[in-house]
C-alpha cells in the first residue's frame, strides 16, 4: 500500500471509530435509566444466584396447571450488550410476543434457548440449572 493508500485507511478507520463511539455514547446517554437497572439486577442476582427480572426482560408467563414452577426470566439486556438482534432473530426467535412455543423439551432438542444453551456454547438447560432462569415472586 503506497503511502496516501495508508494514510485514507487510517482516516476511514479513525472515522469508523468516531462514528461506534458517538454510537456509544448516544446509546449510554439514551439509555442511562435501562443501565442503570440493568447494573442493579446483575448486583442482585449474582449475590443471590439466580435471575431477577429488570427493565427490558422478557418473562415466560407459564400455562396453567404445569405445577408450581415459577416463570422464567430471560435477560434481554444481558444477550443485548453481547449479541446483535439477528443473532437470535428471526432465525431463533420470532420477534413477536408470544410467536415462540418456548418448552423445556424443545429446549433439550436445541432450539430456542437450547441453541446457545447446550453445555457447551453456554450453560446448559439441566435440572441443576432451573434457578438462573426460573424465578419465584
Amino acid at each position: 500500500m503506497n503511502g496516501q493508500g495508508a494514510k485514507n485507511a487510517r482516516t476511514a478507520l479513525r472515522r469508523r471509530e468516531r462514528g461506534a463511539l458517538a454510537a456509544w455514547t448516544s446509546w449510554r446517554l439514551s439509555g442511562i435509566k435501562g443501565l442503570r437497572l440493568l447494573l442493579i439486577g446483575l448486583v442482585f442476582g449474582l449475590a443471590a444466584g439466580v435471575a431477577i427480572a429488570v427493565e427490558g426482560d422478557v418473562v415466560f408467563k407459564r400455562k396453567t396447571g404445569e405445577g408450581g414452577t415459577p416463570p422464567a426470566v430471560f435477560p434481554h439486556w444481558i444477550h443485548r450488550i453481547r449479541y446483535k438482534c439477528y443473532a437470535c432473530h428471526d432465525a431463533i426467535f420470532k420477534m413477536k410476543q408470544g410467536g415462540n412455543d418456548v418448552t423445556m423439551d424443545a429446549m433439550r432438542e436445541g432450539k430456542f434457548c437450547g441453541t446457545c444453551h447446550d453445555g457447551k456454547i453456554a450453560w446448559g438447560v439441566t435440572f441443576e440449572s432451573c434457578s438462573r432462569c426460573h424465578v419465584a415472586r
